[in-house]
């Protein structure tokens, strides 16, 4: 773990951004140095391995903090020039070097340069990553002693060995070079162009022409040439030369052989029948010499084809595809007649063709593994490779309808595995004799894995899609049930809590006002309830939607202080915040939702304080990165394995202890959910018997001095409900299929007389009632029993004798993507049950004028 690597580390990683901690498991538990520094060269981070590599302990650390401290001069020079500027146009290097240890020694490494970008076209950091390989050095140093050993023995042959660099044109030599050509290692050293030199004139035509053509198809170079010996005497030469491919597929090196030959040629000018025999023998041995060039090309062709392949395949391309290519490079690969790929039909019992090549047209190429059976259903059934040498004398299995109709010899055909059962048959056949090679069916087994593979890719891929497409209409049902419930249960609500406020401004006895007081209270719990368990199901469904701005934390905490003083000083419970202007505590967030979390924390504080205690208010930064807000209590506190159980829905534990008895045990568990959704964090400590410390953190943001806050430290003004009279009555349409709601809204409406109120249960009739009533405002509830609320406000906004009239919006659940959509469709406002009195009748003012 992190938190127990040497101070060293974690002091390294605060330089940086920390990377996760999964991440920096791997990098401290990899047996590999892994290096971290900034654009100067600054080491930031080096793991465990690292520092065993170099012998360091943390004071080597702290002294050595330049990336040139633990390399050698001549190191330093690769990794400043050659590693830093490729890296930077290429992303990486990569090269072998060598570290320096503490006591001075190197330590052979192979080294990877990763430059890490910014976001932009600079570099953020460096990283480096160095793998030991002091073995395979010495192993090398094995090997040269061997190569020298080698050249003794090239030496002792007579043969000369020579090693060609294309790109730099040099050659170097080895073996009796002196004795074959008269010139001494140090005479021969301007390359292609000298060796063309002591070429004999006659003969440098073919052998430039040889040259040129060995380059141009990367074929091995075979001629014998007359060469010039530096004592003018003539000799016959043999040369043989053989490519290498560098890592980017082009020519790098050519290494071969020059042989004196002039002795066996004068012998075969000398006798005829030598010569004869001596020519016989030359010919097969360079037809044995050239099949097995042959064969090696061929199996380099093949593996070629299957890397190929399985490129295309890892690329993603569409299952049938792929497995058009794999018949097309089989067939083009092995040079067979014909090559198709069967699969294996379970509800038919047969093997039907799902790509083919070179077969007659109109041929059924379908297979069936019962008896009498094919190549392609025997090879299904026992589940190995199956090599036919010839049809005619074949004894395991009967020539199917198709192979007979192509006339088709010999054949070959693999079975294809994908996951726990077979896929199909995959085969070449031709229709002339041929001999089968163990290198062919590797080559078609390849073939099948690729395609294997990629046919499990395909079924993981689908059942992922299948899972995510029935989650995702899992999660469209509950957010249709949820809008529902919103709605249903917030209808009767708004009638309950509407009736409240109205008997509220009338006139009782004491007994009637404190029983609609507990009406009230109750109503209101309700609501409180209904938001708490439709917000925490909202945020698990992922519906939330929040609205991030940039808000300074003191004005809006001195808010919250100044709004719930009241409420503590009916307890005696002193509230305490430091109202110190900071305008740097600022942070991007939802504002009514973060008010809503430390509301509530306050709100809690003070409840399940003691009488005269008191309540802290803190906001300080932590890290440097997080603005923490504490709120501290000098209650009861919480028991330690009562802690873990406090932000667990309708978990409610005692209240002496700290917890939400009173409450319903949501409270804190949406508090938990919110802030996590905002990208924040919640925690708290307690002492039992001392009190509880409940804080939140939000990242930090400069100030951008946004308007004064403390605006949300007073309460909206009420407004009276005013009875001027006016003879122009003005009509109010209100579409609403509860019948309680059309009571609540005729109530206010009989608070302004020049208002009259029309109504409707069904969004059907709707239109015609608006243009014969020609209503001032309507009032359009979005779930009605016949059609939805959008359909009727999308009727009224495209017909011209109602597209004028504002339409409000009444719903018990509109989000805000929602609300903008009903915005966007023409709705002049928004009005969410339940509504307060005030608000319905401020819509009233604005729209409906005497």
């Amino acid at each position: 773990m992190l938190k127990d690597a040497p101070a060293t580390f974690r002091n390294a990683l605060s330089l940086r951004d920390v990377p996760p901690s999964r991440v920096v498991q791997v990098l401290e538990s990899t047996t590999d140095a892994v290096v971290m520094m900034d654009r100067e060269l600054r080491i930031t981070f080096i793991n465990p391995s690292g520092c065993a590599m170099l012998g360091w302990d943390d004071e080597d650390f702290a002294r050595h903090r330049m990336v040139e401290d633990i390399f050698p001069e001549w190191a330093y020079v690769i990794l400043s020039g050659q590693a830093l500027s490729a890296s930077r146009e290429h992303g990486s290097w990569i090269g072998e070097t060598a570290l320096l240890t503490r006591d001075g020694c190197e330590v052979p490494v192979s080294l990877v340069l990763l430059a890490h970008r910014d976001g932009g076209s600079g570099v953020e950091f460096y990283s480096l990553i160095c793998r030991d390989i002091s073995e395979r050095k010495q192993k090398e140093l094995e090997q040269i002693e061997w190569s020298n050993r080698y050249d003794a023995a090239i030496r002792a042959s007579g043969q000369v060995m020579f090693d060609w660099d294309s790109a730099t044109g040099r050659i170097d030599y080895g073996g009796a070079l002196e004795r074959v050509t008269g010139y001494r290692f140090n005479e021969l050293t301007e390359g292609m162009a000298q060796l063309r030199s002591i070429v004999h004139p006659a003969d440098r035509v073919r052998f430039e022409q040889c040259v040129e053509n060995a380059i141009a198809t990367r074929e091995a170079i075979k001629i014998e040439v007359r060469l010039m010996r530096k004592d003018g005497r003539e000799i016959a030469a043999k040369i043989e030369g053989h490519f290498f491919l560098d890592r980017l597929g082009q020519i790098g090196r050519m290494v071969g052989f020059l042989s004196d030959v002039t002795a066996e040629r004068n012998y075969e000018r000398s006798v005829q029948i030598t010569q004869e025999r001596l020519e016989q023998s030359v010919t097969e041995r360079t037809r044995d010499l050239e099949k097995a060039n042959a064969e090696s090309l061929d199996l380099a062709r093949q593996q070629e084809a299957v890397a190929k392949l399985g490129q295309r395949a890892i690329t993603g391309i569409g299952m049938a595809e792929l497995i058009k290519e794999s018949v097309s490079i089989i067939r083009s690969t092995l040079r067979v007649d014909c090559a198709s790929v069967n699969e294996w039909l379970p509800e038919t019992k047969m093997l039907f063709c799902r790509a083919s090549e070179g077969w007659p047209p109109d041929n059924d190429f379908s297979d069936s593994v019962t008896s009498p059976k094919s190549q392609s259903g025997y090879t299904f059934s026992i589940g190995i490779p199956v090599i036919c040498e010839d049809y005619k004398t074949e004894t395991r299995f009967s020539s199917s309808p198709s192979v007979k109709v192509a006339e088709i010899r010999s054949a070959i055909t693999v079975p294809i595995q994908a996951g726990a059962g077979p896929f199909g048959v995959l085969g070449a056949f031709s229709k002339e004799l041929r001999e089968f090679r163990r290198e062919d069916v590797s080559f078609l087994q390849g073939i099948a894995n690729i395609l294997s593979a990629a046919i499990d890719r395909l079924r993981v891929e689908e059942s992922a899609r299948r899972a995510y497409s029935e989650a995702d209409a899992a999660n469209r049902a509950k957010s249709q049930f949820l809008s529902r419930m919103s709605h249903e249960l917030r209808t009767p609500l708004n009638a309950i809590l509407g009736f409240t406020q109205l008997l509220e401004l009338e006139q009782h006895n004491e007994r009637q006002a404190e029983s609609i007081d507990h009406i009230s209270r109750a109503g209101r719990n309700l609501l409180a309830l209904i938001n708490e368990v439709l917000d925490i199901a909202r945020i698990d469904s992922g519906r939330i939607a929040l609205q991030p701005e940039p808000v300074e934390l003191q004005p809006l905490l001195a808010g919250l202080v100044l709004k719930l003083k009241p409420t503590a000083s009916e307890r005696q419970i002193t509230l305490h915040f430091n109202e110190e202007r900071n305008s740097t505590a600022v942070t991007t967030t939802d504002r009514e939702r973060f008010k809503q979390v430390i509301g509530h924390l306050l709100a809690n504080a003070i409840q399940y304080n003691r009488d005269g205690g008191k309540v802290t208010l803190e906001l300080a930064l932590k890290d440097g990165d997080y603005w923490r807000i504490s709120i501290t209590d000098t209650g009861h506190g919480i028991a330690e394995d009562h802690i873990s159980r406090l932000f667990v829905p309708f978990e409610r534990l005692g209240q002496k202890e700290g917890g939400t008895a009173a409450g319903t045990g949501l409270g804190l568990a949406l508090c938990q959910r919110l802030v996590k959704a905002l990208d924040g964090r919640i925690g708290m400590s307690s002492t039992v018997g001392l009190g509880s410390t409940f804080w939140v953190e939000l990242p930090s943001l400069l100030s951008v001095n946004h308007a004064d806050a403390n605006s949300d430290a007073h309460e909206p003004t009420k407004i009276a409900a005013h009875k001027a009279p006016d003879p122009q009555l003005k009509t109010i349409l209100y579409v609403e299929d509860d019948m309680a709601n059309f009571h609540l809204i005729q109530r206010i409406v009989e608070t302004r007389p020049h208002i009259r109120l029309a109504t409707i249960m069904q969004g059907g009739g709707a239109m015609a009632l608006a243009i014969e009533q020609k209503p001032a405002l309507i009032l359009l509830d979005l779930n009605l029993p016949d059609v939805s609320g959008e359909s009727v406000l999308a009727k009224l906004k495209a017909a011209q004798a109602t597209q004028e009239i504002p339409v409000i919006i009444v719903s018990g659940d509109v989000v805000p993507e929602r609300a903008q959509n009903l915005i966007s469709q023409g709705a002049a406002g928004i009005l969410q049950k339940p509504y307060r009195v005030q608000e319905l009748l401020a819509i009233f003012d604005r729209y409906v004028k005497k």
